[in-house]
């Protein structure tokens, strides 16, 4: 009896115990005077998004709806018991991401250099090692460079034309978002490797399965990507990778073979690899460890997946917009008609730069589906809110709630319409005020959202001369965005109907 009653009372303090650290993780921000919405045991502010009644970004949203209304400039957070901090005046983001840099200089992400050796690509590269190696893949974004890109980008480009002048039907559905990334995924092969890829016409299977692979939106892949960011503990406890085994082997022989070859043939071409082959040396003479081949991966990997399924939904997601809105779509055109004319026809460099009212429609896009739907930081340094008796602790976790800004009416009036008139010439929103930032923020904002924007550019200008897009039936409607996903995902996906037109 006496052996029962111990066990019991054994129990019920431990009971006790785990109740009282629960709602401790839950009462952090409370006790730093930084308001939350209510929280429930365990999962936080994170419940429907476990109930899949809403992705991420719309969860946070409500965080950012409610707290603006009430005039806050901040608030808190709780991803399931982890605490997060979310500001909302634009000052104060432009705080964090700028002017006090120096105290969020890191990404929320996992790190492992010995056991997950792939994780070491720019995104998740930390201080010292972050500063070196930014500038030298930044060297591959200068106005020179994506000039040359422009006829590899121009060639990709009309495959995919052609491949849509094969559906082209007025029946006929089309997943315009798997052939764009297949478009896109050539495009980065070739400009990081200058290997022509031909994945639009069916071949490089396993780079379409990688892609899949890394950016399904279904439950174990977003659970990976939630422990990812959010637990790191749990990440490392777990012995989680950023990539399974055999995404991490083809792409490790496949760089490993390349570089073998380049060596071989003694062969310095001026491109993504041979920028990173040259990390090791500095303008100063002095010599600096160069890249492993593990870091050359990493590197690659990023640009290869953030710069494939970003581009592609950002040119689905555009042609989408512009078959609802057929106006908007027949204005586009006459100005590709129009500044095609003062080329003599063609598509050129410079005439797609003189494309606006395209521009305007790639802009508003990107606002109202930013390929980011947040942008993280770490608090490096302790940091005292300006005008407040608040601290951001060392170690502490940041979202910057980009989707929930974008569509602030404040800052974008009415916006849930899609208004490429809203970045013309006097209307379009103050840079400065941040209130616009689909490529993230400050130093560690995207390096290559030019080189997406000019694929972008060059592809939608060839389709739109083409072909007249409309919405297919069987895309569902309204469009929603998958639960699980950590981009803009639409579920289903979006299916369009090309018909022919003369060319212009």
């Amino acid at each position: 009896m006496d052996v029962s009653l111990g066990i019991i009372s054994v129990a019920l303090a431990l009971i006790t115990l785990i109740a009282i650290w629960i709602n401790s993780c839950h009462t952090y921000w409370a006790k730093r005077g930084v308001e939350t919405l209510h929280t429930t045991p365990l999962i936080g502010n994170t419940q429907n998004i476990w109930l899949l009644k809403e992705p991420m970004m719309l969860n946070l949203k409500r965080t950012y709806d409610h707290f603006k209304a009430k005039g806050k400039k901040y608030a808190g957070y709780y991803f399931l018991m982890k605490p997060i901090f979310v500001p909302i005046d634009l000052d104060l983001i432009k705080a964090i991401g700028v002017n006090d840099f120096n105290h969020f200089t890191d990404h929320i992400g996992q790190l492992d250099e010995k056991g997950d050796p792939l994780s070491n690509h720019l995104f998740n590269l930390k201080g010292d090692r972050w500063k070196f190696i930014r500038p030298k893949i930044s060297a591959t974004f200068t106005s020179g460079k994506l000039k040359g890109m422009f006829d590899g980008m121009l060639s990709y480009s009309k495959q995919l034309a052609d491949l849509i002048d094969k559906m082209a039907d007025r029946t006929k559905a089309i997943d315009i978002e798997r052939i764009s990334l297949l478009y896109t995924s050539d495009i980065i092969i070739y400009n990081v490797f200058g290997v022509k890829s031909r994945m639009l016409m069916g071949e490089e299977f396993e780079f379409e399965r990688c892609l899949k692979k890394f950016h399904g939106a279904d439950f174990k892949n977003a659970l990976h990507k939630l422990i990812t960011f959010t637990l790191p503990d749990l990440y490392t406890a777990l012995s989680l990778k950023t990539f399974d085994k055999r995404m991490t082997n083809f792409f490790m022989n496949f760089v490993k073979q390349h570089l073998e070859q380049r060596s071989k043939s003694n062969l310095k071409q001026k491109d993504f690899v041979q920028l990173l082959l040259e990390c090791g040396s500095t303008s100063n003479g002095e010599s600096e460890r160069p890249l492993s081949l593990e870091e050359i991966c990493g590197q690659y990997l990023v640009y290869f997946f953030a710069g494939t399924d970003t581009v592609a939904r950002a040119i689905s997601f555009t042609l989408f917009e512009l078959s609802l809105n057929k106006d908007l779509q027949e204005k586009a055109r006459d100005e590709i008609k129009s500044v095609r004319k003062n080329f003599n026809g063609e598509l050129c460099y410079e005439g797609v730069l003189k494309m606006k009212y395209l521009a305007n429609c790639i802009t508003e896009t990107l606002r109202k589906h930013p390929p980011a739907m947040i942008t993280t930081r770490v608090c490096t340094k302790k940091y005292k809110i300006p005008d407040t008796d608040v601290t951001i602790e060392k170690g502490t976790y940041v979202l910057i709630p980009i989707y929930a800004i974008h569509m602030d009416p404040e800052y974008f009036p009415n916006p849930e319409i899609y208004d490429p008139d809203r970045f013309s010439d006097g209307t379009k929103t103050n840079p400065n005020s941040f209130a616009y930032m689909p490529a993230g923020v400050g130093p560690r904002m995207c390096l290559g959202f030019k080189f997406g924007v000019l694929e972008a550019s060059i592809v939608l200008s060839l389709l739109l001369s083409r072909f007249k897009f409309s919405v297919h039936p069987d895309t569902k409607m309204p469009l929603k965005y998958d639960a699980w996903a950590f981009s803009p995902h639409p579920s289903p996906p979006i299916k369009l109907v090309a018909e022919r037109i003369d060319k212009l």
